[in-house]
């Protein structure tokens, strides 16, 4: 009936102040796990992929393996959605739905990912392009490599209109154009940059149409 979630928040509480804190930790915890897993594209949002804490009602992601919109691309059954937002997960926020607490969760880390999306970009950059460090290197050389890596993948995102054949590379820089866009509202090609409650309207809209 798509009401599972929410009896689970109600039966599994103490009291009502139990009750209460558990479905508000729960509405934050899904905003924000939902703005940063499309962020960084996150895909393969099953049931067994999203956990719940039973004490504290908050939501832990695992299994990262289908990011970077890996999901979106596959030949068959390609994902729609930009992240999961079931009719069980929307009747577990209470009678706000997704206008209540979870929107402006949801905002107030839009706004925060956008303030600092600069060093997203540069951690984004190296993640893709390769392990962080080698556990070979002695810890000095290891920084070195970490420093001159970023420089160089910084100043390839910079010069995004080079001529480059390596399918990798530029796969890597593809992949960090397409989370500057959305850290920068520029990923549904609108005529200008949308606001962070713009962006959050378009996707609601496509993660709890039913089509989708």
């Amino acid at each position: 009936p798509g009401d599972e979630l929410k009896k689970l928040l109600y039966i599994q509480a103490s009291n009502c102040v139990d009750w209460v804190e558990r479905r508000s930790t729960y509405t934050t915890s899904l905003a924000i796990n939902s703005i940063a897993g499309y962020i960084m594209g996150l895909g393969d949002r099953h049931m067994q992929n999203i956990m719940i804490n039973t004490k504290t009602a908050k939501l832990v992601h695992i299994d990262f393996g289908d990011c970077f919109e890996k999901a979106e691309k596959r030949k068959e059954f390609p994902e729609v959605v930009p992240f999961r937002l079931t009719r069980h997960m929307v009747n577990a926020l209470g009678p706000p739905g997704v206008n209540g607490e979870f929107r402006s969760s949801f905002i107030s880390m839009a706004n925060v990912l956008r303030e600092n999306y600069q060093t997203l970009i540069m951690v984004l950059a190296i993640f893709v392009q390769e392990p962080l460090f080698d556990p070979d290197e002695e810890n000095e050389q290891m920084n070195l490599n970490l420093v001159s890596r970023t420089q160089n993948l910084m100043l390839s995102i910079e010069q995004f209109d080079i001529n480059n054949n390596d399918e990798s590379v530029s796969a890597n820089v593809e992949i960090t154009k397409r989370v500057r866009e959305k850290l920068t509202g520029t990923d549904f090609n609108t005529p200008k940059p949308l606001t962070t409650e713009e962006q959050f309207e378009i996707l609601i809209e496509k993660a709890t149409d039913l089509y989708n």
